[in-house]
């Protein structure tokens, strides 16, 4: 149970450092700086106004998918050269390189890496002016790196580890469309006592003040987020002044706004969880169980799941075997699926990546469920990427429950849970909408899948101090 996704991935260490990315701009600061090195400060936006800027946001299962759009104007009587950054961020700052320097290495070096180490996360950045590609390049925050000291209003830059840096002349009088993409991991934190893994939560955060360095207010504004393949009852908007418009969705609409720090959006988009050393007093065994509401009460309702795979498996389609493996739905139920590593997988057998295919699960005993436990794809990392993974499946319980899960392209189990349905469960459909395609091949391969039947009590098991 160490390698668990609850809809995102976790590690077993003291903090965990994931990616945010807000407005595009950056701060302003009254202060003169001596020698070379400053804070980075755009260049040229003093002449450039906001006239519209529409900010969609997906909540996914381990990232959040965001695309910002501008309509900007120079007001400048001749055309601007202008150098704008999109803040890169981390869960914490003061995790960077730790307190104690690197054997070999000062403590600033470690720093410089670890920020450094960012870039791997920024797959997926596009910036496009009226539908034309421009340069974007990481730099690392000097303040984060240690290289800037503290000043008065220095903690504004907290947690931003670097920038993703433009350049763009504005022409006069003509609006430009500025659009920004990419899909931010998470931020999430959480620790480990002995065998015991707390999370407290899965995190995206966006900052709108950035945008204050541009001239003036920003004449119009929206802000769209969606629960897009999540539970959207387990979404909690902690800060951005969003009200929520429909079951899945909020919204902000605003005009001749100067943002501040207080228009920032920050959003919980998956709950915490706690998995105990899974010691039972009863048998003196060991077994699976996670608590679902984190360490928080009064925020999420605290229920325990217990881990099986005790279900009989079907499917519409099954890969011909390969040099002796076969790829039946059975292998779905191996009890191998925890260390799915070393398990083959159920594949389905149609020409294509399979969507449409499903698998049905029928458990010996129907339970309420708290979640299901997937591990997407071909679960060996050779075989990993080469094979198709889903990214998008329909789930259906008992032939009356519908919903969609968007599942992370990782190597781990992910969590999906159960909401607004407490019937005991005799039949689960999970079938393909979409896939990450293979490298190599067109199947489409889930490694394992774990029912965690909803327990009335919390079970009685030792807890790790």
């Amino acid at each position: 149970m160490r390698n668990i996704i609850w809809v995102w991935t976790i590690a077993v260490s003291c903090s965990w450092a994931a990616q945010a990315r807000a407005n595009g701009g950056g701060y302003a600061f009254g202060v003169q700086f001596t020698g070379s090195v400053a804070p980075f400060q755009a260049s040229g936006t003093e002449h450039v106004r906001i006239l519209e800027e529409k900010l969609e946001v997906d909540l996914r299962r381990t990232a959040a998918v965001v695309t910002v759009r501008y309509t900007m104007r120079n007001l400048a009587p001749e055309p601007v050269r202008v150098r704008f950054g999109f803040p890169v961020e981390t869960t914490n700052q003061d995790d960077f390189g730790g307190d104690d320097e690197r054997p070999g290495e000062s403590l600033n070096d470690a720093r410089h890496k670890d920020l450094l180490a960012s870039i791997k996360l920024l797959e997926g950045y596009t910036v496009t002016a009226d539908g034309k590609s421009v340069k974007a390049e990481f730099q690392v925050e000097p303040f984060a790196a240690g290289k800037v000291k503290p000043f008065s209003g220095s903690e504004v830059l907290k947690g931003i580890a670097g920038w993703m840096v433009s350049e763009l002349t504005y022409p006069t009088g003509k609006p430009v469309t500025l659009e920004i993409r990419y899909s931010a991991p998470y931020a999430r934190e959480g620790h480990t006592a002995t065998d015991d893994d707390y999370v407290d939560g899965s995190f995206f955060s966006y900052r709108l003040s950035t945008g204050a360095v541009w001239n003036g207010t920003i004449e119009k504004g929206t802000v769209t987020v969606r629960a897009d393949g999540i539970a959207p009852e387990e979404v909690r908007v902690e800060h951005g002044h969003l009200r929520q418009d429909g079951r899945d969705r909020w919204v902000r609409e605003f005009a001749n706004l100067k943002p501040t720090l207080d228009d920032d959006l920050y959003v919980r988009a998956i709950p915490g969880y706690y998995v105990p050393g899974m010691y039972e007093q009863r048998d003196q065994r060991y077994r699976r169980y996670i608590q679902r509401g984190g360490r928080d009460p009064s925020r999420d309702q605290q229920s325990w799941g217990g881990a099986h795979t005790r279900y009989k498996a079907t499917a519409s389609s099954t890969l011909a075997p390969i040099k002796g493996h076969h790829f039946g739905p059975e292998n779905l139920a191996n009890e191998a699926a925890p260390s799915a590593a070393r398990q083959v997988p159920w594949a389905e057998g149609v020409p294509g990546p399979g969507i449409g295919e499903w698998v049905e699960l029928v458990p010996k005993k129907p339970s309420p469920l708290l979640a299901l436990g997937i591990y997407s794809g071909f679960q060996s990392g050779p075989l990993f990427q080469k094979n198709g993974r889903p990214s998008r499946v329909a789930i259906e319980l008992n032939g009356e429950h519908r919903f969609t899960a968007t599942l992370g392209d990782v190597l781990q189990e992910q969590l999906v849970p159960i909401v607004g349905y407490a019937k005991p469960v005799s039949r689960i459909r999970i079938t393909i909408r979409d896939v990450y395609p293979g490298t190599q091949y067109d199947d489409t391969c889930i490694n394992g899948i774990v029912l965690y039947d909803l327990l009335p009590q919390r079970p009685d098991i030792s807890v790790a101090r």
